[in-house]
């Protein structure tokens, strides 16, 4: 805030917020919109003539997300994403991620990493946060036999070939007979 200069003393009132209200330039740290006054005035016979200022300052709304969510990404594509329901603050938004300007509030096609989310309102005002996209694996069953037909007895040779997997079953007619990558 910034009052008149060349007067001796100040104050602001009401002090409410204010750094300082004695103070021409006190730093305002106000919670909600209001009116403030300075009272300006100098003593002396060549003293300009006191004055009374009104001054109001508004506080506008962070830009702060209202609900949010990550989505997860597949198997380590860029499929995962972040979505926020709502916004606080005043339109038009700007949106960084990670420092790169990009289009919200749904931001769609990433990487199973951490970012950080900077919203940026219509008056410059600026809200961040940190969100974790994670990664899910999707195993897929598969294998292959060989040979796949014979004679009795008849020795089978099976082939792991599944993907995203880290613990095995492997059952024959009901019963558990190994629980290794390669049975045989």
């Amino acid at each position: 805030m910034q009052a008149a200069p060349g007067f001796t003393n100040y104050r602001w009132e009401p002090a409410t917020g204010l750094s300082n209200p004695h103070i021409p330039n006190p730093v305002c740290n106000a919670t909600q919109s209001r009116w403030y006054r300075v009272r300006m005035w100098s003593t002396g016979p060549d003293a300009p003539c006191e004055q009374t200022i009104p001054v109001f300052v508004t506080v506008h709304d962070l830009p702060r997300a209202i609900g949010s969510r990550t989505g997860f990404s597949l198997c380590h594509n860029a499929s995962g994403s972040i979505e926020i329901d709502s916004i606080g603050g005043a339109e038009p938004y700007t949106f960084l991620l990670n420092g790169t300007p990009a289009q919200g509030p749904t931001l769609n096609g990433l990487s199973a990493v951490d970012y950080k989310l900077m919203v940026t309102d219509t008056h410059g005002c600026t809200w961040d946060s940190l969100y974790n996209v994670p990664s899910i694996s999707v195993t897929t069953a598969a294998f292959s036999a060989s040979p796949i037909e014979g004679e009795l007895p008849l020795n089978v040779t099976f082939q792991n070939q599944s993907t995203q997997s880290n613990a095995w079953l492997w059952y024959a007619n009901d019963a558990l007979f190994s629980n290794e990558e390669h049975p045989f």
